[in-house]
């Protein structure tokens, strides 16, 4: 479901010492303007059944933002226009 930071420092550490990174994720604003489309087209696509769902959620008092996995959120799109 959804990915919070769950690793220590010391996870952290060995696993950038080592390479291995996670792939860069995008925010729904950017993906947004990437595809070109409004944000409200797109928020009620993802209320459909297959939807793709954000890998990173951040609160904050001011609102919301998500991260998508870029490849996965694009494929869901071309499926759904």
């Amino acid at each position: 479901m959804e990915k919070h930071f769950r690793e220590t420092l010391g996870e952290f550490t060995k696993r950038v010492k080592s390479g291995d990174k996670y792939p860069p994720l995008r925010s729904f604003k950017e993906l947004c303007e990437e595809l070109g489309v409004p944000m409200r087209t797109v928020i009620g696509k993802l209320k459909m059944k297959g939807a793709p769902k954000p890998r990173l959620r951040h609160s904050t008092s001011r609102g919301n933002c998500s991260w998508y996995e870029p490849k996965e959120f694009k494929k869901w799109w071309e499926t759904v226009k």
